[in-house]
């Protein structure tokens, strides 16, 4: 397979809805490309979704444990750097992005976190 052809899978958890889903993008895909995909799913205009990696230095990616419910219940976390649309995905060689190249996602992860304007516009896609 063709590196412009691989997919990755991300967790996106999504604020407000304390809903976890999974989303496959194309590797080289920008940022605006996963918002679209997310939208998608969750049936709302992808303006209206914010997008943030749910990584902190020094703690790693955010688990998949019993505290998730509470802080996709909770209020956004300005702690997870706010994803801008024009970048890549993954970090290409001037450093620009957001995931490793060799992103290997593990279990009971959440990549992505996503905020919408108004959380009660949307339904999930069964």
């Amino acid at each position: 397979m063709k590196e412009a052809d691989a997919k990755v899978t991300l967790v996106c958890g999504v604020y407000g809805k304390g809903l976890v889903l999974s989303v496959e993008v194309a590797r080289n895909a920008k940022v605006t490309e996963l918002r679209d995909v997310i939208a998608r799913e969750l049936v709302i205009h992808p303006r209206f979704l914010t997008l943030r990696l749910a990584w902190k230095e020094g703690e790693g990616w955010l688990q998949c444990d019993e505290d998730l419910d509470k802080i996709l219940a909770g209020q956004v976390d300005s702690a997870f750097e706010k994803m801008l649309l024009l970048c890549p995905l993954v970090k290409n060689e001037s450093g620009d992005g957001y995931l490793e190249s060799a992103f290997d996602p593990g279990d009971c992860e959440v990549h992505v976190l996503v905020e919408a304007r108004n959380p009660n516009e949307f339904v999930v896609k069964v």
